[in-house]
């Protein structure tokens, strides 16, 4: 809910539409918090964050990643990088 409300990613409905839908309902507010449950993450698992990114910014993925229950989720940020630089290998 929280990435839907900042208007992440994209046109600022990326969420959106990856999750098809709008949280204007109860089921559909239900669906985003089913999406997004760090706390029941337990697969090893890289989280990595450029520190430029303005899609997806750097303070999200660091409360994402303090939320998560498992001590096998790492946060690695990649310093001076983008959104995508950090899958291109620009980074």
């Amino acid at each position: 809910l929280v990435g839907h409300a900042a208007r992440l990613s994209d046109e600022g409905d990326a969420i959106e539409r990856y999750l098809g839908a709008k949280p204007d309902s109860p089921a559909d507010r239900a669906l985003y918090r089913r999406a997004s449950l760090p706390e029941k993450l337990l697969t090893p698992t890289l989280l990595v964050t450029g520190t430029l990114d303005v899609d997806v910014p750097p303070f999200m993925v660091r409360e994402y990643h303090a939320k998560c229950a498992s001590p096998h989720v790492e946060l690695l940020e990649m310093p001076c990088s983008g959104h995508y630089d950090v899958v291109t290998g620009d980074a």
